[in-house]
């Protein structure tokens, strides 16, 4: 019974995650129609795309690491990483906070939501704060995933 309500809360979670992200995108002032929002030149963007490499690759060794049984112990530390890069992307948003950039915020909340749980559940060891973090982490995770994916088509001006 508690993992049918472990299972409902994390699908609530997500729901409730990418709910919030939609409103954020339907309410923006401004929208990127046919055009690219890089420049290729700018270190900032190239910050955003090396996070984006940093987190991609955590996720693929915490997945081999499932599949194998071994150890990864480098997911944490590129987590912890690819938020660093996520915030240094950020920063060219930070001097004038518009609603165009709430949704690239609420991305950032969401990747140090998944860093700080992350941290926590492979850190602390009781039962209590296992089951609490795994109705965080994994959905918040995967909301995160979702939301960077549109995140990155909208910038490229796929959609």
């Amino acid at each position: 019974m508690v993992s049918r309500s472990i299972r409902l809360s994390q699908v609530l979670m997500i729901s409730g995650q990418l709910l919030i992200y939609a409103g954020l995108m339907a309410y923006r002032p401004l929208r990127y129609i046919g055009e690219w929002s890089i420049d290729w030149q700018d270190i900032i963007h190239w910050m955003g795309i090396l996070g984006f490499v940093i987190i991609a690759s955590a996720l693929l060794l915490q997945y081999l690491k499932i599949r194998l049984g071994t150890g990864a112990w480098i997911h944490c530390p590129l987590g912890i990483t690819s938020f660093l890069f996520a915030l240094f992307h950020s920063r060219t948003k930070a001097a004038v906070i518009l609603p165009v950039h709430y949704a690239s915020y609420y991305l950032v909340i969401l990747l140090g939501i998944v860093v700080a749980s992350g941290a926590v559940l492979r850190y602390r060891k009781t039962k209590r704060w296992q089951i609490w973090l795994k109705v965080a982490h994994g959905p918040t995770t995967l909301s995160m995933i979702l939301i960077l994916m549109h995140h990155i088509l909208v910038k490229l001006a796929v959609i």
